[in-house]
């Protein structure tokens, strides 16, 4: 059974009639992130939704990785954004992206950073979300411009691995395979790819 909510392009939220929801504008997402906002509940929780956002290249990433809260249960099951563009990360790619806990419950979710190697993996639980990231400095640096911060990434379905593409305006792009630890959040280069 599907039962829609709401949704959001990473700046305005609607909900399931399609109206912007109560507080839901100019959140610090960006329509033209590559991956511009991702929506998880909160565990242990019924009605909490957090919704984390990234900027873009065209703002010149000013706003990093943010997160905002919707409580669905308000305004008549319309939902409201009780917190919204709370800081996580200010030095945020277009990337984001969300792995299960292995213990079914939780949730990891992975950005990564500008102009360098660093992948950061915020846990969020039934008390909330993580302010200190499981970081790992693993594959490549991403600053040979501005574009190589674009591009996607994206967790398999078992949460053991993660591929990212990588874009630049001066190499091809490319893509690498990281398989993910989802028990403790770090990741490591790999050099197959298990079929």
């Amino acid at each position: 059974l599907f039962l829609f909510l709401f949704y959001t392009n990473g700046n305005t939220i609607w909900n399931k009639e399609h109206i912007v929801m109560q507080n839901g504008g100019n959140l610090n997402g960006h329509v033209s992130a590559t991956q511009s906002a991702i929506i998880v509940p909160q565990p242990g929780t019924s009605g909490i939704y957090y919704i984390f956002t990234v900027d873009a290249v065209d703002n010149n990433f000013a706003n990093g990785a943010c997160y905002s809260i919707v409580d669905i249960s308000r305004n008549s099951g319309l939902g409201l954004v009780t917190t919204k563009n709370v800081s996580l990360a200010t030095n945020a790619s277009e990337r984001i992206t969300v792995a299960r806990h292995c213990n079914g419950k939780d949730f990891w979710i992975i950005s990564h950073q500008r102009n360098n190697d660093v992948f950061e993996a915020y846990l969020l639980t039934e008390t909330g979300i993580s302010t200190s990231p499981v970081q790992s400095s693993v594959g490549a640096s991403h600053d040979r411009g501005v574009w190589k911060a674009a591009g996607t990434m994206k967790v398999s379905p078992d949460g053991s691995w993660l591929a990212i593409a990588i874009r630049n305006d001066q190499i091809p792009t490319s893509v690498e395979l990281f398989a993910f630890n989802n028990a403790i959040g770090t990741l490591r280069l790999s050099t197959s790819f298990p079929i």
